[in-house]
């Protein structure tokens, strides 16, 4: 049975009719309607649409008509009538009421003319054929008849309007076959050609398709017919009936294409389907669900047969649900329940049904459809004991355990965080850990996880807490990122451990190094101190006295900046700025100093800072500093190598006196080219061009700086 939804592409097809028709709700509102409709009652759409049926045609209320109507809702059958028009007096009209799933549809054919024509006519008939003719003509059958012997054919009016053929067409064989569909010309000409030798007695008839003459549409006909013969076995007379099948043939096509989806769908459908028709109390049952369980198509076709299969503590729930169904208490059921399966074991499945109505709204079927969950639910069950042991083992472990969503919001702690803050988790997640963290280190905390969170990073940080007797601890956290099998952050899981005895050994160890630099800086400074003394009265001894101090002053310089990184390593930038610094002028113009961050072995630390001591002192003295517009550029650059990144560093002199080798090596040369090499398992390169001192190096970095 039709909804309302989908009558709306039937309004076109009455227009071409010239029928009125219309769609009501079950409030008798008009849904739909045709542009014949519209212009029946000189409305427009806006007007007609949503408004009652009586409120169009007040005079009908109460007549035949509204009878009609009633009849064919309550019925649900299709009623037929005839009566005169009550909005255009002196015409009849053929209404045709049709219930609808949620509602009524109407037709209203004018018949006045035809009335007229067939009272006219009433008064000619005078034998048999007449009146069948008339009959067929009221039935909107075409009909024909042909004269083989004297060549006389005669087509009816339906006939000529099924064909979309005027009535002053002569009636002729060729153009009724050129009508045929090409798909099926030869069969039907065929089929008359063999009517007309006599086979079958001369009866014939078949169904086809036409192509309409006047507008070129497409529809499906019926012929039916006979030849008759005279004692020579002559065709004397030939007569048929053609009928316009296409709402037929259109509602098959239809049907069947909703039966080969359906078919289709199940076949797709993973799991079972099955047809419970109550009225005869037989299950139809699909390959798919009698796999389910191992059985095939000889398993019984009822439903005891297939309840004795449930597990006992799920069988008077399942029966239960169904049953609700069956009293009208629900419209469907749901289910999950173990099944037993041929070869003894248990199998789980989801199992959904539905209740279908008859026209008359009585419970007809229940159609169910049903799906093998047994895996899932081992997994939910493997799950569960996933989740029972990681919460075993969290609870037991002497670390601070959590976890996230994906919006970092807070989800689990676990028991050591009771007994360290004494709070429980519900009082923690998932908001209150935020009362544990200590003040001072609050915002700095909450911005590094944000950031983590929003590039969907592992998270680490070290943050101090309260614990329940107000003591600070410290605590490092790292937190990892949890994902989906298909690569989707799911949150992360964090784990904070205590960290503040070694806090404490730390700042320890920071207070004695800081000791142990100011008693080591204090002896240098003695170590001056007795140079200068030792060295001061004669003049050669002065100057050796000032070299001597410059070079403590460059290793007491390398020291300060390898204490700041208690002697870890020593970023080269800094190593250049303080030894240049003495040098650089007003503004530090005489320097140009650039290059990436490269962090330097203790040792190499050192070897660079007494190098750039000398090639200060040397510059000052002989080379590009002595000369008021003399400059020095220092540069450096990484380059990849197999065995790790190698440092390219350059110290280019320009703008001082001519420069020329030196004729003999003393103590700087030899300190830079050789110690400087030594101490950085590197490769030193010196060039005493005229226009400057250059020095090239190279320094392996096995480790990236």
């Amino acid at each position: 049975m039709l909804r309302l939804s989908e009558l709306s592409p039937l309004a076109s097809h009455y227009d071409q009719l010239g029928e009125v028709f219309y769609a009501l709700d079950p409030e008798w509102r008009i849904v739909v309607a045709n542009e014949t409709a519209l212009r029946f009652v000189g409305l427009t759409p806006e007007q007609a649409i949503g408004r009652s049926y009586w409120s169009v045609f007040p005079e009908a209320r109460g007549g035949p008509l509204e009878e009609t109507f009633h009849q064919a809702s309550q019925t649900r059958r299709v009623v037929e009538i005839e009566v005169e028009s009550s909005l255009h007096p002196g015409r009849f009209v053929r209404a045709i009421a049709i219930p609808l799933e949620d509602g009524l549809s109407i037709t209203l054919r004018d018949i006045t003319e035809q009335r007229a024509s067939e009272s006219a006519r009433s008064k000619r008939l005078v034998s048999t054929e007449e009146h069948l003719r008339v009959a067929a003509e009221a039935a909107q059958i075409g009909t024909w008849e042909v004269d083989p012997q004297a060549g006389v054919r005669y087509w009816s009016s339906q006939f000529r309007t099924i064909l979309g053929v005027s009535e002053d067409t002569p009636a002729d064989d060729q153009l009724f076959s050129s009508l045929i569909d090409p798909r099926d010309r030869d069969r039907i000409d065929d089929m008359y050609r063999r009517a007309y030798e006599g086979e079958d007695g001369g009866s014939y008839a078949a169904e086809f398709r036409i192509r309409r003459a006047d507008d070129g549409s497409r529809r499906w006909v019926s012929a039916r017919g006979r030849v008759f013969f005279d004692e020579q076995g002559r065709a004397t007379r030939g007569i048929g009936a053609l009928y316009d099948i296409s709402n037929r043939k259109n509602a098959e096509g239809a049907l069947k294409e909703s039966e080969e989806r359906f078919r289709l769908a199940a076949e797709a459908f993973e799991g079972g389907v099955a047809d419970y028709d109550l009225k005869v109390g037989r299950v139809t049952r699909t390959k798919r669900q009698l796999a389910i369980i191992g059985e095939d198509e000889s398993f019984p076709a009822t439903p005891e047969a297939w309840t004795s299969r449930i597990h006992p503590a799920d069988r008077d729930v399942f029966i239960q649900a169904r049953q609700a169904v069956i009293d009208g208490e629900a419209s469907h059921f749901e289910a999950e329940y173990r099944l037993r399966h041929c070869d003894g074991r248990w199998v789980w499945v989801w199992h959904r049904g539905m209740a279908m109505h008859d026209s008359s709204g009585e419970l007809d079927r229940i159609i169910s459809s049903m799906i093998e969950v047994t895996a899932r639910k081992h997994a939910e069950d493997a799950l569960r004991e996933s989740e029972a042991r990681f919460r075993h083992l969290a609870d037991s472990a002497p670390a601070f355990i959590w976890l996230t969503d994906e919006k970092g919001d807070l989800t689990f702690v676990n028991r050591h965080f009771e007994y360290v803050f004494d709070r429980s988790a519900e009082l923690i997640v998932p908001d209150g850990w935020r009362d544990l963290i200590h003040l001072e280190d609050m915002s700095s905390f909450v911005a590094e996880f944000a950031r983590s969170l929003r590039a969907k990073r592992p998270f680490r940080s070290e943050v101090r807490v309260l614990d329940k007797s107000g003591h600070v601890r410290w605590l490092r956290t790292d937190a990892v990122r949890r994902l989906d099998d298909g690569g989707h952050f799911l949150g992360y899981t964090g784990c904070a451990v205590d960290i503040t005895e070694t806090k404490v050994s730390q700042q320890q160890q920071t207070t004695l190094i800081h000791e142990l630099n100011h008693r080591v800086k204090n002896t240098l400074a003695t170590v001056q101190s007795i140079a200068a003394q030792s060295l001061r009265a004669d003049k050669k001894l002065s100057e050796a006295r000032l070299a001597f101090e410059s070079r403590l002053f460059a290793l007491s310089r390398a020291h300060d900046v390898l204490t700041q990184e208690s002697w870890q390593a020593a970023d080269l930038s800094e190593i250049v700025e303080r030894a240049v610094e003495p040098y650089c002028g007003e503004g530090g113009s005489r320097f140009t100093i650039r290059g990436p961050d490269v962090r330097l072995q203790p040792q190499s630390a050192l070897a660079f800072a007494m190098a750039l001591q000398e090639l200060a002192t040397n510059a000052a003295k002989y080379g590009a500093l002595s000369a008021a517009d003399g400059h020095v550029d220092v540069g450096w650059s990484l380059e990849a190598h197999p065995d790790g990144s190698r440092l390219l560093f350059r110290w280019h002199e320009s703008g001082g006196p001519p420069v020329s080798p030196p004729s003999r090596r003393g103590f700087g040369s030899r300190l830079i080219e050789r110690t400087l090499a030594h101490d950085t398992n590197g490769h030193v390169e010196v060039s005493y061009a005229p226009s400057g001192l250059s020095l090239a190096v190279t320094v392996p970095l096995p480790h990236a700086a």
